[in-house]
Protein backbone atom coordinates (compact mmCIF):
# COMPACT_ATOMS: atom_id res chain seq x y z
CA UNK A 1 0.00 0.00 0.00
CA UNK A 2 2.97 2.68 0.67
CA UNK A 3 3.92 1.70 -2.79
CA UNK A 4 0.60 3.07 -4.35
CA UNK A 5 0.14 5.77 -2.31
CA UNK A 6 3.76 7.36 -2.83
CA UNK A 7 3.30 6.55 -6.34
CA UNK A 8 -0.23 7.95 -6.26
CA UNK A 9 1.28 11.18 -4.66
CA UNK A 10 4.21 11.50 -7.20
CA UNK A 11 1.95 11.53 -9.96
CA UNK A 12 0.01 14.41 -8.10
CA UNK A 13 2.68 16.47 -7.69
CA UNK A 14 3.50 16.38 -11.11
CA UNK A 15 -0.04 17.71 -13.09
CA UNK A 16 -0.05 20.45 -14.42
CA UNK A 17 -2.26 23.27 -12.91
CA UNK A 18 -4.22 23.50 -16.70
CA UNK A 19 -4.32 20.94 -19.70
CA UNK A 20 -3.71 17.48 -18.41
CA UNK A 21 -1.90 14.97 -20.40
CA UNK A 22 -4.64 12.10 -21.43
CA UNK A 23 -2.13 9.44 -19.85
CA UNK A 24 -1.61 11.23 -16.56
CA UNK A 25 -4.91 10.93 -15.89
CA UNK A 26 -5.47 7.13 -16.83
CA UNK A 27 -2.32 7.06 -14.92
CA UNK A 28 -3.94 8.68 -11.80
CA UNK A 29 -7.51 6.73 -12.21
CA UNK A 30 -5.63 3.02 -12.72
CA UNK A 31 -3.72 3.88 -9.21
CA UNK A 32 -6.56 5.28 -7.31
CA UNK A 33 -8.14 1.92 -8.43
CA UNK A 34 -6.06 -0.48 -7.45
CA UNK A 35 -5.35 1.86 -4.17
CA UNK A 36 -9.24 1.49 -3.78
CA UNK A 37 -8.78 -2.30 -4.25
CA UNK A 38 -6.00 -3.01 -1.79
CA UNK A 39 -8.29 -0.99 0.96
CA UNK A 40 -11.16 -3.09 0.16
CA UNK A 41 -9.53 -6.15 0.62
CA UNK A 42 -8.07 -4.87 3.63
CA UNK A 43 -11.05 -4.16 5.16
CA UNK A 44 -12.59 -7.98 4.29
CA UNK A 45 -9.50 -9.75 5.85
CA UNK A 46 -9.50 -7.17 8.71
Amino acid sequence: MAELEKQLADLQSRLPAHSVPASMIAELDELEEELAQWQAEQAQQG
